[in-house]
């Protein structure tokens, strides 16, 4: 290692046996230079039942230094720690298992690690650097004197007039995902608005639903620009950045196609209706899109209540809901500060139902309305672009809400103004998320099929219309048979590298802090985490198939690595489920 500064960085060297197959025992190696976990400048040997009795010191002087550790799987032997050749600490390890994985680790600024080796008893392999030829002088030619020729008149040509360019062909899509479907672990684990940092991603959750929309374009070869945003935000506002977005991977004239599934086509059609006849825009499709709300946003935003009706809308709410509440606050009053765009999505049609009268309230008189929704420019002829539709029927789909009258004691607290839900009321001619009127646009290229809500984005019969729309090959197939979720276990941790393994022995790294498994297994899974500071957020999220939700949240202290188990049983679940 390379030690540029005082004090030195906390160095890790951790030997595991991640796959289980010597009882998952690990030995490892701390050398402390900041002291995070441990005394400043000294030296730790451990395995996974004990610790060394005694610690040693290092030489942390500014320099390169040559840093060596000894270990072996077998039971009963030293673990050696060398520094520059001198031995440094020595300690027996009890353990035995098999070596299978090594990880380091680097905390603090002050030193750096290089050229590695691993050796084991057939010796040491390191590449062999090629050493950089010396390179060969050119001689400078010397130069020939060239006669200055006598300058002859050239008329002046008469001007061609320059052609208008014909645009470039529309060779880029955008693919804009649904509500819930980006993930910005500061934005969502801090509970911050604005002022976050770092990138928003596809959500680990949300891989297996977008994953067969992006390589059907991928495996045609078009240009393929995934859009991730801060969906909590009510959709104008995300409007401005998408249009930076499209403009900065846009040549002068060129135009681009629009994919967007859900709230994504609802971003869609903002940014054609902000940016008028200046859009770039050749072709936008909507997919499965509310143009005119979903009845099941009404419980959320009127009493904090998440139904069952949308996977991905449970698990972004139930995130928000649960880590993002402040004491005293009620679920409709943290929807209501950290999701403001759930609003954009309440029906701008009559849909509740009095359960005294049995008439339909006039949404106008509500005390709940869309803040945005409708809008008046969204119509032929959508300043020059094509815009379809494409909506799923036939299956079971909110129409209307039954209510009765708030209680004094929901008055009180704000909820259910508008009524409290009794009943669902339900129709086919929908994809069990978004109803048929509400996916279709007037005067738009509409297409109806007979697919669910995420069945749009990953069936063939889904794809291939999708496809259809733009012009393009259609035999699309989807690379694996997508199974809708009906449970799911989250771990997240925060800030850290961490992987999980399943019972299946497969081993998950986390994207941006968040581990999913959709329809998991029961069993154990096994929690390898990294630390990068001194205080750890876990997280333990359970979706069970009953409709439970099991959330625990856990402080893990210090820098030091952290091997965990996670107990998943659907049957006989525990909240406490962090081993």
């Amino acid at each position: 290692m390379k030690i540029n500064s005082s004090p030195a960085s906390d160095m890790g060297i951790f030997i595991n046996d991640v796959h289980n197959l010597a009882g998952g025992s690990w030995k490892n190696a701390y050398i402390f230079g900041i002291g995070t976990g441990g005394t400043p400048n000294s030296i730790l040997l451990r395995d996974s039942n004990n610790v060394s009795g005694a610690t040693g010191n290092w030489d942390f002087s500014i320099g390169i230094h040559h840093i060596e550790l000894e270990i072996s799987g077998s039971l009963n032997s030293p673990i050696t720690l060398k520094e520059d050749g001198n031995t440094l600490l020595s300690w027996n390890s009890t353990n035995e298992f098999v070596v299978n994985e090594v990880i380091l680790s680097l905390f603090g600024t002050g030193s750096e690690f290089a050229n590695f080796q691993f050796c084991d008893s057939n010796g040491c392999s390191a590449p062999t650097p090629t050493p950089t030829p010396t390179p060969t002088p050119t001689p400078t030619p010397t130069p020939t004197p060239t006669p200055t020729p006598t300058p002859t008149p050239t008329p002046t040509p008469t001007p061609t007039p320059t052609p208008t360019p014909t645009p470039p062909p529309t060779s880029k899509i955008v693919v804009i995902p649904g509500l819930g479907a980006s993930w910005n672990s500061d934005a969502i684990l801090n509970c911050k608005l604005d002022g976050y940092s770092g990138s928003w991603s596809l959500a680990d959750y949300a891989v297996p639903f977008y994953l067969p929309l992006l390589g059907v374009f991928q495996n045609i070869n078009l240009a393929t620009l995934p859009y991730y945003y801060d969906w909590r935000k009510v959709v104008p506002n995300d409007t401005a950045a998408f249009t930076d977005f499209i403009d900065s991977n846009l040549a002068s004239g060129e135009k681009i196609d629009i994919v967007g599934h859900s709230m994504g086509g609802l971003l869609g059609r903002n940014y054609l209706e902000s940016t008028g006849d200046t859009n770039r825009l050749d072709k936008l499709l909507t997919v499965g899109s509310p143009h005119q709300g979903v009845a099941q946003v009404y419980p959320a935003w009127s009493g904090g209540d998440v139904w069952e009706d949308n996977f991905l809308l449970k698990l972004a709410m139930n995130i928000i809901i649960r880590h993002c509440a402040t004491s005293g606050e009620t679920r409709r009053e943290t929807i209501r500060k950290i999701a403001p765009s759930l609003q954009n999505l309440l029906p701008t049609f009559n849909y509740l139902r009095d359960n005294v009268t049995k008439l339909l309230k006039p949404v106008s008189g509500m005390n709940v309305q869309n803040n945005w929704l409708p809008t008046a420019s969204f119509s032929p002829p959508f300043f020059g672009a094509a815009v379809g539709t494409l909506v799923g029927t036939g299956f079971d789909t909110i129409k209307n809400i039954v209510v009765k009258p708030p209680s004094a004691k929901d008055i009180t607290a704000g909820n259910w103004l508008d009524g409290k839900p009794t009943a669902k009321e339900k129709v086919t001619t929908g994809d069990g998320t978004v109803l048929v009127q509400s996916g279709q646009v007037i005067g738009a290229d509409n297409t109806v099929i007979s697919q669910t809500h995420t069945g749009l984005i990953t069936s063939s019969d889904g794809l291939n219309a999708i496809l259809n729309f733009f012009n393009l090959s259609s035999a699309a197939k989807p690379l694996s048979a997508f199974v809708e979720p009906k449970s799911a276990l989250l771990v997240i941790g925060y800030p850290a590298h961490f992987w999980v393994i399943d019972p299946d022995g497969k081993t998950r790294k986390d994207s941006d802090a968040l581990v999913a498994f959709l329809n998991p297994k029961k069993g154990t899974y096994k929690l390898r985490l990294l630390p990068k500071s001194g205080s750890t957020l876990v997280i333990v999220g359970q979706f069970l198939e009953n409709g439970n939700v099991l959330w625990k949240e856990y402080k893990l202290k210090n820098i030091l690595p952290k091997f965990k188990s996670v107990v998943f049983d659907p049957t006989n679940p525990i909240e406490d489920a962090l081993k």
